[in-house]
């Protein structure tokens, strides 16, 4: 940094929150690209990374919003003793996925806190974070493409799959299904009678549950990447599904003054069957939409543009966009900064 004066000297804490599933890797190198861009632009702060250390994505959002606070705040003290008074430490929150929505939460509780002075938030840059639900179609033609990969890559045991299924197994159509429970209700009195075709339908249905099963095993990265990540997101909070809250949250955090919010999502441009462009986020009302920008990913499904949306090969402007963003957010905090009262 050029300039490091106590005059005009602060500290600027970029504090990465991964989402569903991620850890200390998420950001990828990220976190440093963004800290050698910032410092080369702003002359008033010095930035530096810290990446949230990877925690349990499931059960309470409070309890996971209160051990995040305790661990900022721990952060923020050490820094503060570090610069000795000179100057301040601020705080840009960069949350991925749920990790935005653990952010937003955070700053939140801090606007309604009173009794000790709690960190300076001056902003929050989220990325992919599904603010007003997951769209539709990731649980649907994203989910169904990544189960057609699956499927091509253990043709056997799917080939043994779809027989189990024709021969009457679970996975039998409803009309079949019908026919069995009527068979089972009513049985013939013949001793020749439908229920050796019943008992070998059921074990065929077991042995294509085995096939599914060694299916899911042996592709299990697959598996995880698609429909174990989108389950993980029932598993960690229902807050994706409540309507009402998801709006009082993004209305809330536009309204304040002194910490700005802006979200980027991936977008895929229509290629091939597609014919319209496809997000992994649920778009945003008109009245909010200026604060969500769309990101081009070069990427074939959602779910992997989600996943991968810090690699600079995969997602255009990237780096361009962030620090534009935070340098805006720096800005124009520095001129907010007489006249607000901080959260």
């Amino acid at each position: 940094m050029s300039v490091t004066t106590p005059t005009n000297y602060h500290k600027l804490l970029l504090i990465f929150i991964h989402g569903f599933k991620g850890d200390d890797h998420t950001f990828k190198d990220f976190p440093v690209r963004l800290q050698y861009a910032l410092t080369e632009t702003i002359q008033s702060v010095e930035a530096e990374p810290l990446i949230y250390p990877r925690y349990e994505t499931r059960g309470d959002l409070k309890k996971a919003v209160e051990m995040f606070c305790l661990w900022l705040e721990g952060g923020v003290e050490e820094k503060e003793k570090q610069i000795s008074g000179n100057g301040d430490v601020w705080v840009c929150l960069v949350g991925h996925s749920m990790g935005g929505i653990l952010a937003a939460e955070a700053i939140l509780k801090y606007k309604n806190q009173t009794e000790t002075r709690p960190p300076k938030i001056i902003g929050l840059l989220a990325f992919d974070t599904p603010y007003f639900g997951v769209d539709n179609n990731v649980f649907t033609k994203a989910a169904l493409a990544r189960a057609n990969k699956v499927k091509q890559s253990v043709t056997g045991s799917y080939t043994f799959l779809s027989s189990a299924a024709s021969a009457g197994g679970f996975f039998s159509s409803s009309k079949t299904n019908t026919k069995a429970v009527e068979t089972v209700e009513n049985p013939p009195t013949s001793p020749s009678s439908g229920w050796g075709k019943w008992g070998l339908a059921a074990v065929a249905g077991f042995a294509g549950v085995a096939a599914a099963g060694a299916a899911a095993y042996y592709n299990k990265d697959l598996v995880n990447q698609g429909t174990d990540y989108l389950g993980s997101h029932f598993e960690f909070v229902g807050v994706l599904f409540n309507p009402t809250e998801l709006v009082e949250r993004v209305n809330n955090l536009i309204k304040l003054d002194n910490c700005l919010f802006h979200c980027y999502y991936t977008e895929i441009p229509p290629a091939g069957q597609y014919k319209e462009t496809r997000t992994f986020i649920k778009l945003p009302p008109s009245d909010v939409k200026t604060y969500f920008s769309a990101l081009t990913s070069m990427n074939e499904d959602e779910i992997e543009a989600h996943i991968s949306i810090f690699n600079p090969n995969q997602t255009n402007g990237l780096d361009n966009v962030a620090l534009k963003e935070i340098t805006e957010i720096v800005n124009k905090f520095e001129k907010l900064l007489p006249k607000k009262k901080l959260i």
